[in-house]
């Protein structure tokens, strides 16, 4: 059975308070900045969304590291490490159950960019996900700072990069790549045994014009299919024990005929 947590599912709690003070590198406990974060002028705050992450720690911006609580979907509280420069939030690491994780606020593009672990109950690796929070996500956070869209998760994280999928046994499942939410570059599926299932190449969310193979798990041929503009198009092919045995033609995504064993059908 699967460890369910989610590195998602932090509320980052002084990122919605705040930065802090003036020596380079100085280590800040959460007790100590609650006691001396000064809030600023809203206006001269720097905002990602609706939130607001540069504060004043004793008067000055603050280079360094603040040890923060990290509030996780199981009700438990763990402390990370959120790092700051020039008064500005930008790193939050911290270690659960013996793995590191790793958020980043990216203050160019106005988002926060995540590497999700999950892992087995053998502790291997179940999957690894790489997106940032929407601004959409960002604004609740401002209006209901214990807000978390559970149930909702595909409307307020964007995938954004490799994400990977693995069996039980530590073998690949699943490999995708993605950029803004939208498939790019090569997707592959595995068996639980290592055998390539299907691969297909993607550019800006449609699969790329050109000729996929399908296997079965013992290796052999399943289907051929042809794409073009995205969409199913001409001459799609399934093969039993190295044979054709179905053939069926399609234009634009539309079946208009099956091929059976040499006999034509509309």
């Amino acid at each position: 059975m699967k460890s369910f947590f989610l590195c998602s599912i932090i509320l980052i709690g002084s990122c919605l308070i705040g930065c802090s003070d003036s020596t380079p590198n100085q280590i800040v406990s959460w007790e100590d900045w609650k006691e001396n974060v000064d809030s600023i002028p809203l206006v001269e705050k720097e905002i990602i969304g609706n939130i607001k992450y540069r504060y004043i720690f004793k008067g000055e911006k603050f280079n360094g590291t603040l040890l923060s609580p990290v509030y996780l979907k199981d009700g438990s509280t763990i402390f990370g490490r959120e790092e700051f420069v020039n008064g500005i939030f930008y790193k939050l690491s911290y270690k659960y159950n013996g793995h590191d994780f790793l958020i980043k606020l990216d203050s160019v593009n106005k988002t926060m960019q995540q590497n999700i672990y999950q892992f087995y109950d053998n502790g291997k690796v179940w999957l690894k996900i790489e997106e940032y929070l929407s601004e959409q996500f960002l604004d609740s956070l401002s209006i209901n700072p214990t807000f978390f869209p559970e149930n909702n998760q595909d409307l307020f994280f964007v995938k954004h990069g490799k994400n990977e999928v693995y069996y039980e046994n530590g073998l690949l499942k699943t490999s995708e790549e993605y950029e803004h939410g939208k498939k790019i570059g090569d997707h592959i599926f595995y068996y639980e045994n290592g055998q390539i299932k299907s691969f297909f190449s993607y550019r800006e969310d449609k699969i790329v014009d050109g000729t996929y193979k399908t296997y079965y798990e013992n290796g052999d041929l399943n289907r051929k299919s042809n794409f073009k503009n995205g969409l199913l198009h001409g001459l799609q092919t399934w093969y039993r024990d190295g044979k054709i045995y179905e053939q069926v033609w399609v234009e634009n995504g539309d079946t208009k005929y099956y091929i059976i064993e040499n006999f034509r059908r509309l």
